[in-house]
């Protein structure tokens, strides 16, 4: 089993209490807080007696840059409230156990060495990873598309992979449609990443042809489960869309 990574924030607890949803059905015995995140996400804390610690489930070895921008998406707002020029200190998952009577400073002295800092990163930020990529290649095109595309957009997207919603999904969809005209000439790139995404059954189609192909309803919710599945362990979104071309009808 590898080591997932964990940030910790300088961010009150009680403010992920007033800002964020509960995960639906939570366990009220469990040590660590379950919330939704901004991003439609579910979110697990590790409480601190100042801070808070983020299990993001991505692998400690993802770079800084990536897992920043994961916890942003996960928190939304909340990301700016954090405090400390030094940036987010990434930890592996097991020095976060136990630490829920720490406050930030001493689990930041305590671990020293063995966490990272990672960079605190804008909204609508583009992964180095992906800005620095070969130009033609999938990692390339999808920097692209996360640059031209509205925060807001991608947001949605997540939020409606992970509700399972017919109507939130094919909501998605159809904003998406909309911008692909303002992104100039990544509407190719664009739709060679997405055209492969069906429409969900049951949702509300436009009359004209739709752009999306139709599948079966139990091979959408085995797709669904896939996507909600790696969208929880990746910062980004390659591997969920190289999956869902590889395995929804062409």
């Amino acid at each position: 089993m590898g080591i997932d990574a964990v940030a910790v924030l300088r961010l009150a607890p009680s403010r992920l209490h007033a800002e964020l949803a509960p995960a639906p059905d939570a366990p009220a015995a469990l040590p660590d807080l379950l919330f939704t995140g901004k991003n439609g996400v579910p979110l697990r804390v590790r409480p601190l007696a100042d801070a808070v610690c983020i299990l993001t489930g991505a692998p400690f070895a993802t770079p800084g840059d990536e897992l920043s921008l994961l916890v942003r998406q996960l928190l939304g707002p909340l990301f700016d409230e954090h405090r400390d020029t030094r940036g987010i200190f990434v930890v592996p998952d097991v020095a976060s156990h136990g630490a829920n009577t720490e406050t930030y400073d001493a689990l930041v002295e305590r671990v020293g060495d063995a966490g990272e800092w990672a960079p605190i990163v804008p909204d609508g930020y583009v992964p180095e990873r992906l800005r620095n990529a070969p130009a033609g290649s999938l990692d390339a095109a999808l920097g692209e598309i996360m640059g031209a595309l509205d925060p807001a957009l991608v947001q949605q997207m997540t939020r409606a992979v992970f509700s399972g919603d017919p109507e939130a999904f094919a909501e998605a969809q159809t904003n998406l449609e909309k911008a692909l005209p303002q992104m100039g000439g990544l509407e190719d790139a664009v739709k060679k990443l997405m055209g492969n995404v069906p429409n969900v059954p049951g949702a509300p189609q436009a009359p004209a042809a739709p752009a999306f192909p139709e599948i079966a309803p139990e091979d959408f919710q085995a797709a669904l489960k896939k996507a909600q599945e790696m969208m929880a362990e990746n910062p980004d979104l390659e591997a969920l869309l190289g999956e869902l071309q590889g395995k929804l009808p062409k």
